[in-house]
């Protein structure tokens, strides 16, 4: 089910316009992304990156840049442990250039997502032992490692945690115990302590912080009488043009990663993409062009459904290694040879997919493992030899069809493993949080989650699961907001370039929706492939403006589409305003219809 749902948010939205110099259009647009206050309106239009939080407000850093520096004034060897998915190889690659940068002596990590599993375990430890590492700096995982750092602490060797995971709890009659780990150093926005004012950041994000944090320390010591006493160490200043690229790759993961696009996120990723395009990173280079991505257009669709989902398939399938190493290789050839498996790493992923997804839509439709899914409001779904790390695609795509909270389950090692997307008004991380005497291992967030257990738990989780589902039908039916209902009469080239003022769009900063009843359909027709419906339709005479007509495309299945609209008149559409290069004329991209 789906209900188109009308923003009805009042402001005055003359005033606004008048004060920022935008239209009244615009001004709605703004507030109805619940940015209210002139200090709110003002950064979401004008904030640059002199504008982002200072790194220092994040607990923990100070006393990181100190242990890092000691590190490098005392030539100790570095290792850094980071994750296989796009946010992980991300964040070790922003640590690795950057550390690299200031003479330390560092190498890296990161898990195999089946034979080492998620995050720091005792095996990588005991491997840093035998190198003769000194120091440990986690990224994007760590913060639910507790007894694995106590190991590298009996081992004499010191950890830093950097993350942006939610911090465990536990739960007794006293109430609620934050878990953190007894490393040196936690860095992480959701601490109790901490200053930072926004949390919602990707771990390749924290990384970058640490990263600035640790610029602005070193070269205040390069530039003062301190500098002595780092005399007879390697320590050198961050050189501007690795800090531009490094920005590159926060920007990217906060995209690939599904943060919200609000406050200094935005921010990042809108001077991020922007930074992409000239990108002096050769890998990332690389990868945009094997792809064929217009580097000049790059947008959050292109990181989030093109070059993500490249370094995530890599990581899946094979090895996370390949990702990473392309990044921080300086060599073009290998840089091509390195890119092009993860472009045919995807292509695989994308075609396995597609076959296990047929599975799961059977299991849900028809019941095909002998389970009535009708009535659940949590779906949970166990898929026979499945490779493990498409679980959370799969969940991810049933989640969407059928907007339920879906945790996919497949056979590993240890039981089974399950990965979980959710819906807006379900924390799957809260809820999940309740059972977890049931999980061998468990971490997640609101939206999403990881888990191993045995495999006989599965079927009493899934009643505890249903039977305490907070969820109503209400909550079920997919809302799809319309920002504004207006005629097409409205739609023009300032009004487009308006809207761009207020991306970069991706999650929890929607692309604005407009929407009209009843358009007349003066001609419709298809592209030879059959996957992009154009209408022709036309609005009458609204207020002051004349009637119009305009071109609608949508890229969908244009011959269910025109049967669909067999006999019709007349057409209600969802739309977003759009300028075609190709045609130099202004259109509209049809996002839904009725």
């Amino acid at each position: 089910m789906k209900k188109w749902v009308l923003h009805a948010k009042s402001a005055d939205f003359e005033a606004i316009a008048k004060k920022y110099n935008i239209s009244p259009i615009t001004a709605r647009l703004i507030r109805n992304r619940n940015i209210i206050s002139d200090e709110d309106i003002d950064y979401y239009l004008n904030a640059t990156l002199d504008d982002l939080f200072d790194p220092f407000l994040l607990s923990g850093v100070k006393e990181a840049c100190d242990i890092i520096l000691d590190a490098v004034n005392n030539n100790k060897k570095i290792r850094i442990v980071g994750d296989y998915d796009i946010d992980g190889v991300c964040a070790t690659t922003i640590l690795m250039r950057g550390l690299l940068s200031i003479g330390a002596n560092v190498s890296y990590r990161l898990p195999h997502r089946i034979k080492d599993g998620y995050g720091l375990n005792e095996r990588i430890i005991d491997e840093a032992k035998e190198d003769g590492v000194e120091l440990i700096i986690t990224c994007d995982n760590g913060i639910a490692a507790s007894s694995e750092i106590k190991h590298a602490k009996e081992l004499s060797i010191n950890v830093i945690i950097t993350d942006h995971h939610e911090i465990p709890v536990l739960e007794n009659e006293n109430g609620i115990t934050y878990k953190v780990p007894q490393a040196d150093c936690v860095i992480n926005p959701h601490l109790e302590n901490d200053t930072t004012p926004f949390k919602e950041i990707c771990g390749a994000y924290v990384a970058y912080k640490l990263i600035l944090a640790l610029k602005k320390k070193s070269d205040e010591i390069i530039d003062s009488e301190r500098f002595a006493q780092f005399a007879n160490s390697s320590l050198h200043k961050i050189p501007e043009e690795v800090m531009d690229m490094l920005l590159d790759f926060a920007a990217f993961a906060t995209v690939g990663d599904v943060m919200p696009l609000i406050s200094e996120n935005r921010t990042l990723v809108k001077y991020g993409l922007r930074s992409l395009k000239s990108t002096k990173n050769i890998g990332m280079s690389t990868l945009i062009d094997v792809t064929g991505v217009n580097r000049e257009r790059i947008s959050p669709y292109h990181v989030g459904f093109v070059l993500g989902p490249c370094v995530n398939a890599v990581g899946r399938l094979y090895s996370a290694d390949i990702a990473l190493e392309l990044f921080l290789t300086d060599d073009v050839d290998e840089a091509y040879k390195l890119a092009n498996k993860l472009k045919e790493a995807n292509s695989e992923r994308r075609a396995i997919e597609e076959v296990k997804l047929n599975e799961a839509y059977d299991l849900v439709e028809n019941g095909t493992d002998g389970h009535d899914y009708n009535s659940d409001t949590v779906l949970l779904l166990y898929i026979r030899e499945c490779h493990e790390s498409i679980a959370g695609l799969i969940a991810g795509r049933i989640k969407e069809k059928y907007n339920k909270p879906t945790i996919c389950f497949t056979d590993s090692e240890e039981g089974i493993k399950g990965s979980g997307r959710s819906i807006e008004n379900y924390d799957i991380y809260a809820e999940l949080s309740k059972y977890r005497e049931l999980f061998n291992k468990f971490g997640g967030h609101p939206m999403a989650c990881g888990l191993s257990m045995d495999k006989n738990n599965f079927e009493r989780l899934r009643k505890l699961l249903n039977d305490n589902s907070p969820l109503t039908e209400n909550d079920l039916v997919s809302k799809y907001y319309i920002d504004i209902d207006m005629p097409i009469n409205y739609v023009s080239r300032e009004l487009i370039d308006e809207i761009e003022r207020l991306g970069p769009f991706g999650q929890g900063n929607p692309s604005p929706v407009f929407a009209q009843k009843n358009l007349r359909i003066v001609s419709r027709k298809k592209n030879a492939k059959g996957n992009l419906l154009t209408l022709l339709v036309k609005s009458p005479k609204h207020n002051d403006k004349p009637e119009r007509e305009i071109y609608a495309t949508m890229f969908t299945d244009a011959d269910e589409m025109l049967k669909k609209l067999e006999g019709r008149d007349t057409v209600t559409l969802a739309y977003v305003p759009t300028y075609n290069d190709f045609f130099q004329r202004v259109e509209i991209q049809i996002k839904d219809l009725i």
